[in-house]
């Protein structure tokens, strides 16, 4: 990707979210490459920054996942942690499976209950009018 001749000022690592393949990107001299040098095997800089081979974030030690999730890389820089198969929620500290079919059985009740209700009174003001 050669964004060397755009007037950039500086580039956000979260930008490049999702771009787990990219492997060469140039820049204006002046702006850093995203992720961090840390985030690239090999930073060239000339009259453009230059930098090539995307590293896999989860290789370093600074990897904050949780024993129970599973690291990805998920751009320059950038990882994301999902969770093993039997654990779910915040930082996967809940043990078994997701509650889906409860959580949207009482979604679809709640709702309906809520709508008819609001149909319900307010049809008493419409024939009113």
């Amino acid at each position: 990707m050669d964004l060397s001749d755009n007037p950039l000022a500086n580039i956000s690592s979260a930008t490049f979210l999702g771009f787990t393949s990219l492997a060469y990107i140039e820049l204006p001299h002046l702006v850093e490459c995203p992720g961090g040098n840390k985030a690239w095997k090999r930073i060239y800089v000339n009259h453009s920054r230059i930098c090539q081979d995307q590293q896999n974030a989860c290789n370093e030690s600074s990897n904050h996942c949780p024993k129970e999730a599973v690291c990805h890389p998920d751009g320059p820089g950038l990882f994301k942690c999902d969770c093993k198969d039997t654990h779910h929620g915040y930082k996967c500290v809940r043990e078994g499976f997701f509650p889906m079919a409860l959580f949207f059985g009482l979604l679809t009740a709640v709702t309906f209950l809520l709508s008819a209700f609001l149909w319900a009174t307010q049809r008493r003001k419409a024939k009113t009018l």
